[in-house]
């Protein structure tokens, strides 16, 4: 853990940005598979907002601020479309059962993403390389569990 890295409490709470068309159709229905998608190339991490550090308006305001760097950046049509939040204990209580892989939630302000930036990441047994496509969709049914209600960015 470096200097600035922080352990993050059970009882804390995070947000991941959901963005549209990826994550949510025009209906507001969350899409599972593409909210936390945890692919090898990443590192098996998806990044969140540690609520120790931002209200839930603070949390639109940069899943603004990132849909606008995408498009920018990216040349991609993303909206930003709101958060939905978990807490931490909850999250890194998952386990899926055949595979036993697990999850954890770790704070990481290195990417310059600034002090609230923190990952959810899988933590795969040793000598499992991959879940199973019945464990991923086991994964993201719980997932579905631990995080709250999609809340929507105020248009």
């Amino acid at each position: 853990m470096s200097e600035d890295e922080q352990s993050i409490p059970a009882s804390h709470h995070i947000s991941r940005h959901i963005f549209f068309p990826i994550m949510y159709d025009s209906d507001q229905n969350l899409v599972w598979g593409n909210i936390f998608m945890f692919q090898q190339k990443y590192d098996y991490c998806e990044s969140v907002v540690w609520r120790k550090y931002a209200t839930l308006e603070e949390v639109h305001e940069l899943g603004c601020a990132k849909a606008e760097r995408d498009r920018n950046i990216n040349n991609k049509d993303r909206k930003y479309g709101g958060a939905s939040t978990a807490k931490v204990g909850s999250a890194r209580e998952i386990v899926v059962l055949d595979s036993n892989a697990s999850i954890e939630v770790e704070h990481d302000p290195s990417e310059n993403q600034g002090i609230h930036h923190a990952h959810i990441r899988l933590l795969l047994p040793v000598g499992v390389r991959k879940l199973k496509p019945s464990e991923k969709t086991e994964l993201r049914l719980i997932l579905s569990d631990v995080f709250s209600d999609f809340d929507p960015y105020p248009l």
